[in-house]
């Protein structure tokens, strides 16, 4: 049987008692034999086997109705008892969805991989959906392996593979953002994707269920962008996480904010030498008032402009250790914040709102992990809790270790509502940041006395977001809500994404140009290892820029850096002027660009591997009511020209009276330009 046709089709073997993809082509790749699906199931003796459409069936048939395909799996030899329904149309590419029918009451499913075929060419690009996106070049000549849960650091649910201007889309569209894992190997040239679906009801026997959406299959013309923007047509029509589009509901006053800082109050004797490391630049090393004083001087020295301010270690307990006791404050904070809030400096403490820190109980807290967390604690398919260690210590000198709640566990919600609650009602702050949500990796969670039936599901997400809806529903007029990182289903229930990871080799702005405007997205880290690293600062501030960032999350201490501070002063003024555009527009494809000084190289932040590599000069592009916008800005150390290139017909530029300095040739516009060293410049076409 073939599917599709011309440069896109992939050819099944369907046979009565086994199935498989024989070949195929897909957009310039070769496609190899492998399996169509491919499931682990487990006994209750505790045996766990592995079953695919290579093994023996006792029936494998095909139907066709409605413009749909049915391949349908019954009688395994290995699991007796256990179908499974695959069904594709071809109305948009090759999708895919799948169902399990487990009628054994011996085996229990406990996880079903999506269809995905394996391509081979000598030389080709990957997307990988890495926080904020992320390519691996020149995949034909290495091998490559990388896997994750979703949702947490894999942000999104779409891979793409592209060579010489064609590529694949491979989009498990689930709507109910399930529990899922991620894997991609690429080995000789093979490329291979396994989109594993955690199952539903998963060490029960008899659990049936349908794996969430569907796993589409399509062939593109482009990059990355073009990849983002057939996911990006998915989100809009049925990704229940998307908020209203320039955010009605997000207040004005912090839609426009330019620039965010963070730090951290300074320890106390109580708190001992526990505190975030990698915040641990600015407190440590100045006088005590350091925390309050320098953004007022940072503010001044800005012009004025409204600034965010991420303050960490308000509270009296230690960092990591006691959590969630968040209150009460410290007194020093009580007493300086509303001097930051007068001056226009909004400020949104930091609490965490995944963990509960285990030995809470040594230190008296009535409401504590053993009397009721240990409850609510998600519990891995061996019957552990999961957890992590930090290096923060305890009193009796114990490494903390941060136990994450299932997010079915009510007592949860309660918990962390009742801090925010009293926090939002006692404190002189302008809303929270709810630490991890968005970063924490979905785990499937095996604890049979939960409200969720074990394995995956959307319960992790679902839960979530239905502690903040619950939060939001007391929420006071004007505050800001937002958490970690930037995985896409808890947006709807937040103002801003902290985007601090976006610091990594061969970032590309898929994220940006899928939800800009659905979101804040706040920063980049610059700070840690990379604080004295000039062009790693330039590079990320002007990368925030063209992105649609709000800019800075680095510390107030800039004040006395000229250097860092002559470019950031440009770069807020710029980011000022297209507020309105960053929060209504949406991104367009990046303009190619040259510039005339090297190549700026320096090494990734925070633990990534590898250098960042980027001409001296950084460039996007934005379209917002009728209006074109192409911004560049140099990053190099003295003044240079630059040249940028992209398509008439994308940019919306047909018919319109072009600038000076624009050049036509047939559907590609180039932009020359002299930039002097820290200049940004910006061309707002109507």
């Amino acid at each position: 049987m073939r599917l599709g046709k011309d440069n896109f089709y992939v050819e099944l073997q369907l046979g009565k008692h086994i199935a498989s993809v024989l070949g195929g082509a897909m957009g310039g790749f070769n496609v190899l034999p492998s399996w169509l699906f491919e499931a682990q199931v487990k006994s209750l003796k505790g045996e766990t086997v592995q079953i695919s459409s290579l093994d023996f069936w006792e029936t494998v048939s095909t139907r066709c109705e409605n413009g749909c395909t049915e391949i349908a799996f019954f009688g395994n030899e290995k699991a007796d008892g256990i179908s499974i329904i695959l069904a594709f149309s071809l109305d948009d590419g090759i999708a895919w969805r799948v169902k399990v029918i487990n009628e054994s009451g011996e085996w229990s499913v406990m996880s079903v991989n999506y269809p995905t075929p394996v391509l081979k060419k000598e030389e080709y690009d990957l997307f990988v959906p890495r926080f904020g996106g992320r390519l691996v070049r020149d995949l034909g000549k290495a091998d490559y392996s990388y896997g994750n849960d979703y949702p947490g650091t894999l942000t999104m649910q779409y891979f793409a593979v592209y060579s010489g201007g064609t590529g694949v889309y491979f989009g498990a569209e689930d709507e109910t953002a399930a529990i899922k894992n991620f894997r991609v190997d690429v080995k000789n040239g093979a490329f291979s994707l396994n989109c594993k679906f955690y199952g539903i009801g998963a060490t029960q026997v008899g659990n049936s269920f349908d794996l969430g959406g569907v796993m589409r299959w399509k062939c593109f013309e482009g990059d990355w962008y073009d990849a983002a923007m057939i996911y990006k047509n998915f989100v809009c029509k049925k990704a229940p996480w998307l908020p209203t589009h320039s955010r009605p509901d997000t207040p004005s006053r912090f839609k426009k904010i330019p620039f965010w800082i963070s730090d951290y109050i300074p320890n106390t004797e109580y708190q001992g030498n526990n505190k975030p490391m990698l915040l641990s630049a600015g407190s440590d090393v100045y006088e005590p008032e350091y925390w309050y004083k320098a953004p007022l001087r940072l503010q001044k020295e800005l012009g004025g402009v409204p600034i965010g301010y991420h303050v960490y270690n308000w509270h009296k307990i230690p960092f990591n250790i006691e959590y969630p006791h968040f209150l009460p404050a410290k007194d020093v904070f009580l007493e300086n914040a509303p001097k930051l809030r007068e001056s226009g400096i909004y400020v949104f403490p930091y609490i965490n709102a995944v963990s509960w820190e285990s030995r809470d109980g040594e230190m008296g807290h009535e409401i504590n992990f053993e009397n009721t967390g240990k409850c609510g604690a998600v519990t891995l398919e061996n019957g552990e809790m999961c957890y992590a260690n930090y290096p923060q210590m305890t009193r009796s000198g114990h490494n903390s270790h941060l136990v994450p709640m299932c997010p079915s566990f009510e007592v949860w919600h309660d918990v962390i509502g009742g801090v925010a609650k009293e926090m939002e009602s006692t404190l002189p702050i302008d809303g929270i940041y709810f630490d991890e949500i968005a970063a924490h990796p979905a785990h499937p969670c095996y604890n049979p006395s939960h409200s969720h039936l074990p394995g995956g599901g959307s319960y992790w997400v679902d839960g979530d977001n239905r502690m903040m809806e619950k939060i939001a529903q007391g929420k006071p007029r004007g505050f800001y809500y937002f958490t970690e990182s930037c995985a896409e289903p808890y947006m709807k229930h937040f103002d801003g994404y902290l985007t601090w990871n976006w610091v990594y080799p061969e970032d590309v702005p898929a994220f940006a140009a899928i939800y800009a405007g659905y979101v804040q997205m706040v920063g980049r880290v610059t700070d840690g290892k990379k604080k004295d690293d000039l062009d790693f600062f330039k590079y990320c501030t002007a990368r925030s820029l063209v992105c649609g960032q709000q800019l800075g999350w680095c510390k107030a201490d800039i004040i006395w850096r000229g250097e860092w501070l002559g470019f950031l002063k440009n770069a807020v003024k710029a980011r000022l002027e297209l507020t309105d555009v960053f929060n209504g527009g949406s991104m367009l494809r990046p303009p190619a660009v040259k510039a005339s000084l090297p190549r700026i190289v320096t090494e990734a932040g925070l633990d990534n591997r590898g250098n960042i590599v980027s001409e001296s000069a950084v460039a996007g592009a934005w379209y917002y009511e009728g209006e074109t916008v192409i911004i560049a800005a140099n990053i190099g150390e003295e003044k240079q020209s630059v040249a940028l290139q992209f398509s008439v017909r994308e940019y919306n530029l047909l018919g319109k009276k072009l600038p000076n300095g624009l050049t036509l040739q047939g559907d590609k516009c180039t932009v020359l330009a002299n930039l002097n060293k820290n200049e940004i410049r910006v061309w707002r076409i109507k």
